[in-house]
């Protein structure tokens, strides 16, 4: 049930407020059976009333952030960092569908060509680039990644 959690509370959220939101929502569910709605963000509430009436997460980046947690090697989690990475850019905007599947798509090929696992090949990407100061961009001139 954490991993729902954390994943659920992940959206917009730094890695310390996502702990910390996670672990309230846990106290609350095991405590009283449900979470109240003061201290969450709309849609994190919206997430967890959700996953506690169905037992499923929603949405792409959520759902595949689950995954990942649960152990799925297929699974990869595109989020600010990954469109960052991708993309080259500092300012980043929602995805659409079409195009979060095709940087998993992308993400996937690699994986393949280099041998890893895409929650690998993912998470290699992620701790590189929310660790590195540098332009975002010089990840794409070097041809590191993809």
């Amino acid at each position: 049930m954490f991993c729902a959690l954390l994943a659920i509370t992940s959206a917009h959220t730094r890695l310390s407020a996502n702990t910390a939101l996670a672990t309230k929502a846990y106290n609350q569910i095991k405590t009283m059976g449900v979470v109240r709605r003061d201290g969450f963000v709309r849609g994190h509430y919206k997430g967890l009333v959700k996953y506690l009436a169905t037992g499923k997460v929603s949405g792409q980046k959520c759902s595949a952030f689950y995954k990942a947690l649960c152990g799925d090697p297929d699974a990869v989690v595109i989020d600010v960092w990954m469109t960052r990475w991708y993309f080259g850019q500092h300012d980043v905007r929602p995805l659409s569908p079409r195009v979060y599947n095709i940087i998993v798509g992308k993400v996937r090929d690699r994986a393949w060509f280099m041998g890893v696992t895409p929650v690998e090949l993912q998470a290699q990407v992620w701790c590189e680039v929310r660790g590195n100061t540098r332009s975002y961009a010089d990840y794409l001139r070097q041809g590191r990644l993809l």
